[in-house]
């Protein structure tokens, strides 16, 4: 009788209305039934590759069905973000919204009518909307600029800002702004540290402040066996760079946090970093850990739970992957996953956010852990 529960779960997996996070969670209810009915033996083990298969055909068909609509599709694309964040270094439409004005002919009334139309003329389509939002709220927004990365902060002191706007009006000078004794300037260097890591930056320099933020988030079980090498160290010290700050750091404070989850395979860390012409990458390797799962699990497929959510926070922000042992029935396999990458995308439709499935290669030698890989490409 064990057996026909299986047919029952394939019959809901053919429900068309099933969301993938909800399929997921359905496979996620299987495997405690599967621990049960171990003695089923290799029959078992067929009909739930099928049921996997089951998950993987319905999200292929989904996404193909995404792809000949009208719904929306955005690539992932780092180096459109970088272009993007770079106008604040090179385009006058945007330069002076965070530099010192260098001259008297700068008319702040004029550049805010051309940044409206810049902003649209910039090609926004592939970048993340959460990037592109925050940018809009420094320029535009009459409400709270909220800021979580490099550090917690909020203003309603914003370009779109009516007293901001007066007094803008009045000295042509952003920098000479002060509002009830709290000063613009404040606010704008916050932005730019949101935007870039700077090498000027005295506040919150690349190496000094990831370091910090790592340690405390793993906290004091790790404490002894966290090393930050050689490479990382030097790299660091010189990292000058445009990128979304708030979501980067989203994302890699998700992966600290599924590092503390498994804490007890192994408390060795090694933050590393390598340097290519186009980019930097950026690896957090948690040492002699493993990751238990199957390696046609859906779970890598990267439509739910925490990975979809990292997928958010990264897509068209850098990208992102993992090399790990996968240990299964007790035979350990080793691949590299590909969560976003040049060929990434995702697809928008009311109501959902999904993601074009991760690419999987099986590796020939152990990886001795888990390695997450974060790509920063440089400034064009």
């Amino acid at each position: 009788m064990a057996k026909d529960k299986y047919d029952f779960i394939q019959e809901i997996l053919e429900d068309k209305k099933l969301t993938p996070a909800q399929r997921e969670r359905v496979f996620e209810l299987t495997k405690v039934e599967i621990q049960k009915d171990g003695h089923l033996g290799k029959d078992l083990e067929q009909r739930i590759s099928v049921i996997e298969q089951k998950i993987k055909s319905d999200f292929n068909n989904s996404a193909d069905s995404i792809r000949n609509s009208n719904r929306s599709l955005k690539k992932h694309r780092p180096k459109e973000m970088v272009k993007f964040l770079y106008n604040f270094s090179q385009n006058d439409s945007f330069k002076w919204f965070t530099h010192k004005p260098d001259s008297t002919n700068i008319d702040y009334s004029v550049i805010f009518i051309e940044i409206e139309k810049k902003l649209k003329d910039l090609g926004t389509s592939n970048l993340n909307l959460k990037t592109v939002s925050f940018v809009k709220d420094f320029l535009q927004s009459e409400g709270k600029l909220k800021i979580e990365f490099p550090e917690s902060f909020e203003s309603e002191m914003t370009y779109g800002n009516k007293e901001v706007q007066k007094q803008l009006f009045e000295s042509q000078n952003p920098f000479r702004i002060e509002i009830n004794g709290k000063y613009f300037s404040d606010v704008v260097n916050r932005f730019k540290n949101s935007i870039e890591f700077r090498l000027g930056s005295e506040e919150y320099p690349f190496k000094k402040y990831l370091k910090k933020f790592i340690k405390q988030k793993l906290g004091v079980d790790f404490v002894n066996n966290l090393v930050f090498t050689e490479s990382f160290n030097n790299l660091s010290q010189s990292l000058n760079l445009f990128i979304d700050v708030n979501n980067l750091y989203r994302g890699i404070e998700k992966v600290l946090e599924w590092i503390l989850k498994y804490k007890s395979f192994s408390t060795n860390v090694i933050i590393d970093m390598e340097e290519e012409k186009e980019y930097y990458e950026l690896v957090i390797f948690h040492k002699d850990s493993f990751i238990e799962r199957n390696p046609e699990n859906s779970k890598f497929i990267g439509n739910s739970g925490d990975l979809q959510t990292v997928r958010k926070y990264l897509f068209s922000i850098v990208d992102f992957g993992l090399e790990a042992d996968l240990l299964t029935r007790g035979e350990k396999r080793s691949f590299d996953f590909l969560f976003l990458s040049n060929e990434a995308e995702m697809y928008i439709e009311p109501g959902n956010v999904f993601f074009s499935e991760s690419i999987k290669r099986p590796l020939n030698d152990s990886v001795g852990g888990v390695k997450y890989k974060f790509k920063m490409y440089k400034n064009l």
